[in-house]
C-alpha cells in the first residue's frame, strides 16, 4: 500500500470539486490505482502527469459533476445570457467551463446574404433559405401528445404565392413566432412531394448574413447558446498554440486564435466557393482546429511506438507449415495463411509483436489466432485469450478444445461466473505452468492470475477493450519480457482509418471466406404489415425444419422507449404462435447458465428459435442456424447489423435474414438497412458506415485511438491525421521529453491522451 501522507497530498493537488467524497473514500481510490499501475513516486515526470490526470479522471466518473456546485455554476455565469439555469442545463451537457464551449463549433451554416423569394422556390429543392411574410398561422392537437403549428407564409413580392409549413411538437405560445403579417426568414427543406410544403423550417436572424447552427445542449435555447459561445470566445485565454507560428506560415494556416473565431463568426465576404468549402467543414480554419485536437494524440502513439522499440520480448522459432496446417480439419484459406505466416515472422523477432488482425464474421480469426498459439507453446511458452464476454470466451474454449488434443495442447477457461473450487483449482494450475493456452474474459485482468512464461497475449474483439486492459494483460508475468501481443477484431476497419487510427500496431486483414459459403439473402419489411411479415416468415421456416434467431433491441418493455421490440413480449408471442418449448430466449441479465442451455438447446435442436438481445452479437457459432429476424433493425448500427447477421450463413446451406424496420424509421435508419441489404461484404459495408457516421463516432475512448473531430469528411479526417503524424515525429524529434517552455501545453494534453488510454509513456 502506498503511503498514506504522500497520497493525501497528491489528491489536494488536483483541487477537484468532490466535496462528498471523504479523504478515505479519495485515497482507497488513489491507492488502488497505485497499486495497479505505478508507485505514486515514479521519478519518471510523464508518468507522474499520467498518473495525475487519470486519478482526476477516474474521480470525475466517479463523482459526476453537480449541477448545483456552486463553482461550476458561477464560472459559467461570466458568459453573456447564463444564469444558473442555463449553467446547470450546460454542466449536464458536459460543458463544466467557457473553455469547452468555445470547441462546440457549429456543425452547419446558413448563407442569409441573400435569401430567395417564396416565388422562386420549387418542390424538391431541398434546404434553402426564404424570405416571406405570415399571413396565418392556428395550434392544432389531436389525441394524446400529438400537437403542431400549421398556416401559411406568402411571398413578400407576389402575394399569390403561398408556402406552407407545420411545426410538429409545437406550443400554444410559438404562435407568436408566426404572427400574422411577420416578415420571416426562414430555412426550408423542399422536398419532392409536388406541392410548396415545408415541415419544421428554421428560424432564422435576419441580421445574420451567415448563421451558425449548433448541435443543441440540453434545454438551453438556441439563442441563448449562441449569445454564450459569442461570450465565451470573446473571453477565451490566450494558451500557447502547439504549432509554433513559424510552422503555422510554413504550412499556410491561419492562427488557432484567429481559426477559432472565424469558426464561430464567418467573415461576410466569403465566395461562393469558400462558402461551399465552410459548409463541407474543410477549410483552412477547421484544418488547423482539427491538427490543435490531434497533434497531441499522434503525440502519444510516437512516444508509445519508440517505447515499444526498446521493449524485448521472447522470441519463438517458427513450426512447420505443413504441421500447422494438419492440425486443422478444414483446407485453410489463402488468406489465412498469408496471416499466419505474417504472425509466425513476428513471433520469431525479439522485438514485441502488436498485431491487429482484422476478418469478416466467419472468416476464420481463431484458427489463426491458435496456430500462433502452438508456435509459443512449442517453444515453451504460455499463451491466454481475452474475450468481451462469456458467450464467446466459451465459444473459443469449445472451438480451441477440439483442436487441442492434436496438437497436445492443455486449455484451461477462467471466467467470473465459475464455481469458486473450480475456479481456485484452475488458478493453482495456470500458476503452477500446467495450462499452455488459458481463454477468458475480464478476469484474466485479475491480480489472482499469474500466467507464468506468458510470451503471446490475444484479444477478440478489441474494440470492446481499452488500451489499459490489453496493457494490464503484460503483466501477468513477473519477467522483464513483454509478451506479444495479437488484437483481432470481426468489425472490419479500413485498411488507411486503421493504420492511422492503430500508430503502434501492424495490421494484417483476412478477405477471404471458407469454401462453400453460400451468400446471405437479405430483406426488409416495413409499413403497417411488417410484424405479420415476420411471423410468417418464422412459421414458414420453421415448417421447413429450420432454426435460427430473432434479436430484439431491448430485454422489456420501457416507458422511456414506448412501442421498441423487446425479448419478453417477442418471447410471449412467438410462442403462443409456435407453441411450448419451441422458443428460448436469452439476454444478459439471464445468470450464465441459463444462457449457455438456451444455445445450447438451439444448437441441439431441443429448441428451433432464440429470441435474444445483442448479447449473441458475437460468440454464438450455430452452423446449423439459418434465419435470422432483427426487429426494430433501423435502431442498430450497420456495423452491429452486419455482425447479427453473420450468426447464420456459416455452412453450405441456404441461408436468409429479414430486417424488420420500427414503426417510424429515419432516413439514416432505412439507409443503413438498405446497405445491408444490397451487400454481403464487410469490409464494404465498413466503407459505408464509416461515411455515415463520420470517424468521430468511430474513434472513441473505449479504443484510445483518435479522438472525435468535431467536423470534417473522411479523407479530410485522414489527410489532416497523417499531417499531424509528421508534425509529432518532428516535436519528438527535436524535443523527446517535451519540456521545453513551448511544448509545456502540449506535454499535459498528451498526459491527458494516455491517462484516457491508460497508459504512461
Amino acid at each position: 500500500m502506498a503511503d498514506v501522507t504522500a497520497l493525501k497530498r497528491f489528491v489536494s493537488e488536483l483541487k477537484l470539486p468532490c466535496d462528498r467524497d471523504s479523504w478515505s473514500h479519495l485515497v482507497a481510490i488513489a491507492s488502488k490505482l497505485v497499486d495497479s499501475e505505478f508507485l505514486l513516486w515514479e521519478p519518471d515526470r510523464f508518468k507522474q502527469a499520467v498518473l495525475m490526470a487519470r486519478l482526476q479522471r477516474v474521480l470525475r466518473e466517479i463523482a459526476p459533476p453537480d449541477t448545483s456546485d456552486k463553482s461550476l455554476v458561477k464560472a459559467l455565469k461570466v458568459l453573456d445570457g447564463v444564469g444558473p439555469k442555463v449553467a446547470e442545463s450546460l454542466i449536464e451537457s458536459g460543458i463544466t467551463s467557457p473553455g469547452q464551449l468555445v470547441y462546440h463549433f457549429p456543425f452547419r451554416y446558413l448563407d442569409c446574404r441573400n435569401p430567395k423569394e417564396i416565388s422562386s422556390l420549387s418542390s424538391g429543392m431541398g434546404q434553402v433559405v426564404c424570405v416571406g411574410i405570415s399571413e396565418s398561422v392556428k395550434f392544432v392537437r389531436r389525441g394524446k401528445g400529438m400537437r403542431w403549428l400549421q398556416g401559411t407564409i406568402r411571398c413578400r413580392v407576389d402575394s399569390a404565392v403561398k408556402l406552407r409549413f407545420r411545426w410538429f411538437n409545437a406550443f400554444p405560445s410559438m404562435q407568436t413566432t408566426f404572427a400574422p403579417g411577420k416578415e420571416l426568414v426562414l430555412e426550408v427543406n423542399l422536398k419532392d412531394d409536388h406541392q410548396l410544403s415545408c415541415a419544421n423550417p428554421r428560424i432564422v436572424d435576419p441580421s445574420e448574413a451567415i448563421a451558425c447552427v449548433y448541435r443543441d445542449l440540453g434545454k438551453v435555447k438556441k439563442k441563448t447558446l449562441k449569445r454564450s459561445i459569442k461570450s465565451a470566445v470573446a473571453l477565451a485565454p490566450t494558451e500557447i498554440p502547439i504549432l509554433s507560428p513559424e510552422l503555422e506560415r510554413s504550412l499556410e494556416l491561419p492562427s488557432i486564435t484567429e481559426s477559432i473565431e472565424t469558426l464561430h463568426d464567418p467573415p461576410v465576404d466569403l465566395s461562393e466557393e469558400e462558402f461551399a468549402l465552410l459548409q463541407q467543414q474543410n477549410t483552412r480554419w477547421h484544418r488547423r482546429v482539427s491538427l490543435e485536437m490531434a497533434i497531441p494524440v499522434c503525440v502519444s502513439v510516437e512516444r508509445k511506438v519508440r517505447n515499444n522499440l526498446l521493449n524485448v520480448a521472447a522470441a519463438s522459432p517458427p513450426v512447420p507449415s505443413a504441421d500447422i496446417y494438419q492440425m486443422f480439419p478444414f483446407e485453410l484459406t489463402e488468406s489465412q495463411k498469408q496471416t499466419i505466416a505474417e504472425i509466425s515472422s513476428d513471433l520469431a523477432s525479439k522485438r514485441p509483436m502488436n498485431r491487429l488482425l482484422q476478418g469478416d464474421v466467419g472468416a476464420g480469426k481463431t484458427a489463426v489466432a491458435f496456430a500462433a498459439a502452438v508456435q509459443v507453446v512449442r517453444d515453451g511458452g504460455k499463451v491466454c485469450l481475452m474475450a468481451p464476454t462469456e458467450v464467446l470466451a466459451e465459444q473459443h474454449f469449445a472451438t480451441i478444445s477440439s483442436l487441442a488434443d492434436k496438437a497436445k495442447l492443455s486449455v484451461a477457461l477462467l471466467c467470473a461466473s465459475l464455481p469458486g473450487p473450480v475456479k481456485r483449482t484452475t488458478l493453482a494450475r495456470i500458476a503452477a505452468g500446467h495450462v499452455d493456452l488459458v481463454v477468458g474474459t475480464h478476469s484474466l485482468l485479475s491480480k489472482q492470475v499469474q500466467i507464468p512464461d506468458l510470451r503471446l497475449a490475444i484479444v477478440d474483439e478489441q474494440h470492446r477493450f481499452g488500451a489499459r486492459q490489453r496493457v494490464r494483460l503484460r503483466g501477468q508475468d513477473a519477467s522483464d519480457l513483454w509478451p506479444h501481443m495479437l488484437v483481432m477484431t470481426a468489425t472490419p476497419i479500413p485498411r488507411t482509418l486503421a493504420l492511422t487510427l492503430y500508430g503502434d500496431l501492424e495490421v494484417s486483414t483476412m478477405t477471404q471466406m471458407p469454401s462453400g459459403r453460400i451468400p446471405i439473402k437479405t430483406k426488409i419489411a416495413k409499413g403497417p404489415r411488417r410484424n405479420e411479415s415476420a411471423g410468417v416468415v418464422i412459421k414458414k421456416a420453421l415448417a421447413a425444419g429450420e432454426k435460427g434467431f430473432v434479436v430484439c433491441p431491448m430485454i422489456e418493455p420501457s416507458e422511456k422507449r414506448e412501442g421498441w421490440a423487446n425479448v419478453e413480449e417477442s418471447f410471449a408471442g412467438l410462442t403462443t404462435l409456435l407453441g411450448e418449448g419451441v422458443v428460448r430466449k436469452c439476454h444478459g441479465r439471464l445468470p450464465l447458465e441459463e444462457r449457455s442451455e438456451a444455445i445450447a438447446a438451439l444448437r441441439s435442436g431441443e429448441a428451433r428459435l432464440l429470441v435474444a438481445t445483442t448479447v449473441i452479437e458475437v460468440g454464438v457459432d450455430i452452423p446449423s442456424a439459418s434465419i435470422m429476424v432483427i426487429l426494430d433493425a433501423d435502431r442498430f448500427g450497420l456495423a452491429q447489423l452486419h455482425q447479427l447477421r453473420g450468426r447464420v450463413g456459416r455452412s453450405d446451406q441456404p441461408s436468409k435474414c429479414l430486417l424488420v424496420a420500427s414503426g417510424n424509421p429515419t432516413e439514416d435508419g432505412m439507409e443503413r438497412l438498405e446497405s445491408l441489404a444490397a451487400s454481403t461484404d464487410g469490409f464494404a459495408l465498413a466503407e459505408i458506415d464509416l461515411q455515415m457516421r463520420g470517424p468521430g463516432e468511430l474513434l472513441g475512448e473505449k479504443q484510445s485511438g483518435l479522438p472525435s473531430m468535431p467536423f470534417g469528411g473522411l479523407d479530410s479526417y485522414l489527410e489532416c491525421v497523417e499531417q499531424a503524424k509528421g508534425i509529432a515525429q518532428k516535436i519528438l524529434s527535436d524535443d523527446p521529453e517535451l519540456s521545453k517552455p513551448q511544448n509545456q501545453r502540449l506535454f499535459r494534453l498528451v498526459a491527458g491522451v494516455s491517462a484516457m488510454a491508460g497508459e504512461a509513456g
